[in-house]
């Protein structure tokens, strides 16, 4: 099991070295992170910027996951971080991913109009499985089925209504379905885009 991360990052390029006012490019910035990561329980906050792993150069996220994953877990590892005006190392605990609940997954049973739908609140551990920005939140689709699959909604996608009503809970999904005639209309979240599907049953 690789220890779980928990921030989401971003290689520091010319335009955000000037951004942070660094000397030069290096190392990778975190961007978002979730209140429950081994990084926040240290004080690693958005904006902080990482350099060094156990010493050595860590300049996109994925050589910062690498060196961690040489490190098991219940293992502390040492970034060197700028964060502000200042140079520290903090000793981050390599921490397991946390457990996914199947018991909060819901899946629309065959016959129903989105059969094979699965669908969950968005978790740390969902997050983590998914490898989406930890700080996501919403009904998440953990499978599309074959209906809403072949019309493009995929998995990951946040779901934001079914035929105008809007969805918070999983259980609110087969409740917006019962008010559906032989039009379905989903409204989503990828990434930063919105999007709309339309099909017929």
């Amino acid at each position: 099991i690789r220890p779980w991360a928990g921030i989401t990052a971003q290689s520091v390029d010319q335009a955000l070295s000037e951004g942070l006012g660094l000397v030069r490019p290096e190392g990778v910035v975190v961007s978002r992170i979730n209140p429950d990561s081994p990084f926040a329980k240290v004080g690693v906050s958005v904006g902080d910027v990482v350099l060094k792993v156990d010493g050595q150069p860590v300049n996109t996220p994925a050589e910062m996951l690498f060196r961690m994953s040489l490190r098991a877990l219940g293992d502390v590892a040492a970034f060197e971080i700028i964060q502000g005006d200042e140079t520290l190392v903090k000793n981050v605990g390599m921490v397991a991913p946390p457990q996914i609940d199947t018991s909060n997954i819901l899946q629309m049973p065959e016959g129903a109009a989105l059969e094979g739908l699965a669908v969950a609140v968005a978790t740390p551990a969902i997050l983590n499985e998914l490898w989406l920005p930890p700080t996501l939140r919403g009904v998440i689709v953990l499978n599309p089925g074959p209906n809403a699959g072949s019309v493009g909604l995929r998995i990951g996608d946040i779901l934001n209504a079914i035929n105008n009503m809007d969805i918070v809970t999983a259980q609110d999904v087969p409740k917006a379905l019962e008010k559906s005639s032989r039009r379905v209309k989903v409204e989503a979240m990828r990434g930063s885009q919105r999007i709309t599907l339309r099909f017929g049953l």
